[in-house]
């Protein structure tokens, strides 16, 4: 199995996380829209930076895929709506006070 990461133009803000975060994965154009550099399986240190980005940006326009071989048929392995979502659900000031 190989991770690659995946961007969704259309949905990218242009906030420049990605960028910020791991700059050789990731570029922008001149919209300031991302760009995916890594080509290819990512190796363990851009696997690292590349889960901080989708982790990071601001639209979730980022996700990790798994794969046999290509990215046809992968599945999305992260995501970062659903990260957010789940950091905010275990966060202390989102939980309600339990009565007595």
């Amino acid at each position: 199995m190989v991770i690659r990461v995946k961007a969704d133009r259309d949905r990218c803000i242009g906030g420049g996380m990605c960028v910020f975060t791991a700059p050789n994965l990731f570029d922008q154009d001149e919209d300031g829209r991302v760009l995916v550099r890594a080509e290819g399986a990512l190796n363990e240190a851009e696997l690292d930076a590349a889960r901080q980005a989708v982790a990071l940006c601001p639209s979730g326009a980022l996700s990790l895929h798994e794969s046999t071989d290509d990215m046809r048929g992968c599945e999305p392995q992260l995501d970062a709506v659903a990260l957010r979502n789940d950091r905010r659900a275990a966060s202390p000031s989102a939980r309600t006070p339990e009565r007595k």
